[in-house]
């Protein structure tokens, strides 16, 4: 076999080295793209009104720039910003226009549609209408070249870039609202109060539709009156021009527990513009007063009352405020049975904070109440200055005196059996007013009997006696003790009633038959022969005769 000479070799080499270092591409195979992101930034629901505070909303675009082509996947990372920042260049807004919120960060951004951004503004009232740029600052970084080899190595160029951009808003001709006037009295609580409102049309264009939505941060306030009370409150409000006013006067109230103090009461005005659409203004803030619940008192209490009898219960009634009482009426309703007042309600009229008045009431007791203190609950009923009718209820103390006897009644009664006499019973009014009219009645049972037992008396005053005079009989038969009598009263009282007194006892007392009475053999014959007489005269006379012959006889 023949070789090439080296020589041959090493110039053969050297020719193919001096080739390959002339034309690198025929060494290897190589890739390159060129690109970066691009961002387009839009803002949604760009028009607002002066005064408004609103999240504007930004659509965000990468769009993305290619400058030299390739493989795909190097394609989309020149595309692709990474570390992304979003931010508000608050330094150039319009003087008028105040940033509320900071940087929106969104990390890798590929290319397409990102998500929405959103940054806080607040317009000021005296902004003009129009449109105003809001310059906005996009920095991120970003791969601007690749490139890669047939042996699949890469190599990367790095940057980081900061673009500026801007988004439009347009500040409409648009109606804003400002509270002029706010006048609240303080709410009773329990209570209800009128909360009065002067609204001015503050924009530059005319509000049509209006209506003012009233709310409460605080449950315990509400709207409209106690029976049907609201958490909001709307008022239509007319059609208004730039400089309009309107008044607007809701009641609002205050439940029963509500603790003293001043709460907030917001309210928007909810109202169409003049091209039709629908706007909220932004909200306008105010207060209501509360002050403590409605009292009264009850001071001074006198009790007349006495168990089994009727009496006065009085006292006086005071005004502790907050708030006046108009038409007030006590109401006195006790639950105990036993007490019971002739009439419920007693009239106070109006009465100031401060005022009081003086009440009486006319209470019977009956004989199964229990002596001793009691407590009885009466009710303040009033109308407020609105009209409506209102009540509070107050504890009153008060006592009822043991029972005591209409009448004291003494007498010392005697009389021996078959004795009919006269009898005296002395009677004493026990109580503290004068009765009239007095109807005694006296009740016998066997052995006693009367043929005159009723008595009467014109008036009695307290502690006055008076000696009542009846007639009873003993029957012959009737045994030596001690018996009674029944007696009881009709009398009329100092308020002209009707009454009848308890049963009273009066002791009798039956002795035995006296000595020097005649037999009861001899009245018999006494009336036998007054009956004879009386039928024939003349036997009589000789019966009489043999009688008193007979009669001496039995003496002798």
């Amino acid at each position: 076999m023949n070789r090439l000479p080296a020589a041959v070799i090493l110039i053969g080499a050297l020719i193919l080295l001096t080739f390959l270092a002339l034309d690198p591409a025929a060494a290897q195979t190589r890739e390159e793209v060129r690109g970066s992101p691009s961002f387009e930034l839009t803002a949604q629901d760009n028009r607002v009104s002066p005064g408004e505070s609103t999240n504007l909303r930004i659509s965000v675009s990468n769009g993305g720039d290619l400058w030299r082509a390739g493989p795909q996947d190097m394609e989309d990372r020149v595309k692709t910003a990474r570390n992304t920042r979003f931010s508000v260049r608050e330094r150039r807004m319009n003087d008028d226009i105040y940033l509320r919120s900071g940087p929106v960060l969104r990390g890798t951004v590929p290319q397409g549609v990102a998500e929405p951004l959103e940054f806080h503004l607040e317009f000021d009232e005296d902004i003009e209408s129009g449109r105003y740029s809001i310059p906005i600052e996009v920095r991120y970084d970003w791969t601007r070249r690749i490139t890669r080899t047939a042996m699949g190595s890469e190599s990367y160029h790095e940057f980081t870039r900061t673009e500026r951009k801007s988004v439009q808003v347009v500040v409409e001709d648009q109606a804003r609202f400002q509270l002029v006037d706010s006048d609240s009295e303080e709410v009773t609580a329990g209570d209800v109060g009128e909360l009065q409102l002067e609204i001015e049309n503050t924009g530059t264009g005319t509000a049509r539709d209006a209506r003012l939505q009233l709310s409460s941060l605080e449950p315990g306030l509400f709207y409209g009156g106690v029976e049907s009370p609201r958490e909001t409150k709307t008022v239509s409000l007319p059609s208004m021009k730039p400089g309009d006013t309107a008044d607007v006067s809701v009641r609002v109230g205050a439940e029963s527990d509500q603790s003293p103090g001043s709460y907030p009461v917001n309210s928007n005005v909810e109202f169409r513009n003049e091209a039709g659409v629908d706007r909220v203004s932004r909200t306008l803030r105010t207060s209501v007063d509360v002050g403590g619940e409605q009292d009264f008192s009850v001071d001074d209490v006198e009790s007349g009352l006495r168990v089994g009898s009727d009496g006065d219960l009085q006292g006086t009634v005071t005004n502790e405020g907050p708030g006046e009482a108009s038409n007030a009426v006590l109401v006195f309703a006790p639950e105990d049975r036993n007490v019971d007042p002739r009439e419920t309600e007693y009239a106070l009229g109006d009465l100031e904070v401060g005022e009081d008045r003086e009440f009486r009431y006319r209470v019977s007791v009956s004989s199964e109440a229990e002596h001793g203190p009691k407590q009885s609950t009466f009710l303040v009923r009033y109308r407020n200055e609105f009209g409506d009718l209102r009540e509070q209820d107050v504890d009153v103390d008060y006592n009822v005196d043991r029972r005591q006897d209409e009448f004291e009644l003494d007498s010392n009664v005697s009389l021996s059996p078959g004795e009919t006499k006269a009898i005296e019973v002395d009677v004493t009014n026990a109580r503290d007013e004068t009765f009239e009219d007095i109807q005694a009645k006296m009740f016998t049972d066997s052995p006693l009997s009367s043929d005159d037992d009723e008595a009467f008396v014109e008036e009695l005053a307290p502690g006055e006696t008076e000696t009542l005079i009846f007639e009873i009989s003993a029957a012959s038969g009737a045994t030596a003790k001690s018996y009674s009598v029944s007696m009881d009263f009709r009398y009329d009282d100092e308020r002209g009633d009707t009454k009848i007194s308890d049963t009273y006892r009066v002791p009798v007392q039956v002795g035995e038959r006296g000595e020097g009475g005649l037999p009861v053999f001899t009245v018999i014959l006494l009336v036998l022969l007054a009956a004879a007489a009386y039928m024939k005269r003349e036997p009589l006379k000789e019966g009489l005769r043999g009688f008193k012959d007979r009669f001496s006889n039995d003496n002798n």
